[in-house]
């Protein structure tokens, strides 16, 4: 990733005083913010790739979101 931002420098996209991507990750990732924009915003490019939401009528604990879970199947080593 650092050399797609050093080669966005080089053409142009940025500027060179950008800041490191370990930054810029932990700016986007403060407060969730990232996954709630993925989460709430439904034109974000990586909002599709989420799983279905899940409707629950027991009264459980609060979640951070309420996607489901994929099912896993085990492998078997004749496959």
């Amino acid at each position: 990733m650092e050399s797609v931002i050093r080669r966005g420098v080089r053409f142009g996209y940025c500027t060179t005083n950008q800041a490191p991507l370990a930054e810029l990750v932990a700016e986007a990732d403060k407060n969730e913010t990232l996954f709630k924009n993925i989460l709430y915003i439904k034109q974000h490019v990586l909002h599709q790739l989420l799983p279905d939401r899940t409707q629950s009528t027991y009264n459980l604990r609060s979640r951070k979101d309420d996607c489901s879970l994929t099912v896993k199947h085990p492998v078997t080593a004749n496959e």
